[in-house]
């Protein structure tokens, strides 16, 4: 089972790693509350996932500093948002709710259009509004929907929107997902889009 100790032992176990193993790039693969982690430190964190028996979402919202207070108020936030889809089509609505590095979270919903094409869904709606702010450093995104704006399952992002995403996300951006019995599912953005398009 997790170890949930040494998981909260993170920051000191990477406190201990030899500043000799730095790599000599200092290629930086992460900024959170613990400072910038290059290459080898996250070789470490992978080498930790396999010795404890974690998840990596664990670790990564444990780098990120998402705590489950953030998860509960990203979940809020994107639960309150669904009040305001304009889904007159599918009744579908969708609510998000996104983190960025600075502690700054922007919801968005679906907004519908009869001709179907310029539709945009609530991730999308989110990411716009933060970008056209300056807000281009994100690090998690809370998702919910459902038919009428009743919650069942769990709703993950559509293809459009993880490209959108991997175009402002790193491959570690958390995505967290709530069915209607308060389950919560989280993926990194490198696991729902292993691949994504880039130029």
């Amino acid at each position: 089972h997790q170890n949930k100790s040494q998981t909260q032992q993170l920051p000191f176990l990477l406190s201990k790693v030899p500043l000799s193993l730095h790599s000599s790039r200092q290629q930086v693969v992460a900024s959170n509350a613990f400072g910038a982690f290059p290459i080898w430190a996250r070789l470490f964190l992978r080498e930790f996932v396999l010795i404890y028996n974690s998840k990596e979402s664990d670790i990564i919202s444990i780098m990120n500093n998402i705590n489950e207070q953030t998860k509960s108020e990203l979940f809020e936030k994107a639960e309150n948002m669904l009040k305001f889809s304009y889904s007159p089509y599918s009744h579908f609505c969708v609510g998000a709710a996104l983190l960025c590095t600075d502690g700054t979270i922007y919801t968005g919903c679906n907004i519908e259009n009869a001709a179907y094409g310029p539709s945009n869904c609530a991730e999308r709606t989110a990411i716009f509004k933060a970008v056209s702010e300056g807000k281009k450093d994100f690090v998690a995104i809370a998702i919910v929907g459902g038919k009428e704006g009743i919650i069942e399952d769990f709703c993950p992002p559509c293809g459009v929107c993880r490209q959108v995403l991997s175009e402002f996300c790193k491959k570690d951006f958390l995505i967290l997902l709530k069915d209607k019995k308060n389950q919560v599912k989280e993926f990194t953005l490198e696991q729902l889009l292993p691949e994504s398009f880039s130029l």
